[in-house]
């Protein structure tokens, strides 16, 4: 019987989730879950990010399963734009007036990461983290490992040709040179 194998790989998995979850945000789509703060904003998301966000919302959410549009009420939450930026995914950004002390400062510390090689190194995490290279590049260095032999006669035999065919040359010079001088006395 003839079994063939099929398989279907998606290599930017981790990338392509990310920024649908980050579209997802904009578009306010499939949204599941509403937030009401004390000021009396509300606000749309998604169950599935915030289970991933917090244990307690991922065990609400699992206790009470039967809730298709649950509208959670967060109290004492007044500050409601760090509530939703900070749970999908995003980069931070500041403004600086020219001029200003705050920016000479920032520069400085900004520098001083730079320098030291942690912003190098975060990025790298990071990336690896994010591309799921990592993994990948120490099961590489296992399989590297488990390559390497000790060398044998095999591996060196051209070596030893190069040794037997410079010493055939090199007799072979000196009995010509033998011979030259024989033929001249």
């Amino acid at each position: 019987m003839d079994v063939r194998r099929y398989e279907l790989r998606w290599t930017h998995h981790q990338s392509t989730v990310v920024a649908e979850v980050g579209s997802l945000y904009r578009d306010a789509a499939l949204v599941d879950v509403t937030l009401a703060c004390e000021d009396q904003r509300t606000y749309q998301a998604h169950k599935l990010v915030l289970s991933a966000c917090s244990q307690y919302f991922q065990g609400l959410f699992a206790r009470h399963p039967a809730h298709q549009h649950p509208i959670i009420f967060l109290k004492d939450v007044k500050n409601s734009y760090m509530l939703k930026e900070q749970l999908y995914p995003g980069h931070l950004c500041w403004y600086f007036q020219k001029n200003t002390a705050w920016k000479y400062k920032f520069d400085h510390v900004i520098r001083r990461l730079v320098e030291s090689g942690l912003v190098a190194h975060w990025i790298k995490v990071k990336t690896e983290d994010f591309l799921g290279r990592d993994f990948e590049r120490r099961q590489q260095l296992q399989d590297t490992e488990r390559d390497n032999q000790s060398l044998s006669l095999e591996h060196l035999q051209g070596v030893f040709f190069l040794l037997a065919m410079s010493w055939a040359a090199g007799g072979l010079v000196f009995a010509a040179e033998v011979l030259r001088h024989r033929c001249r006395l």
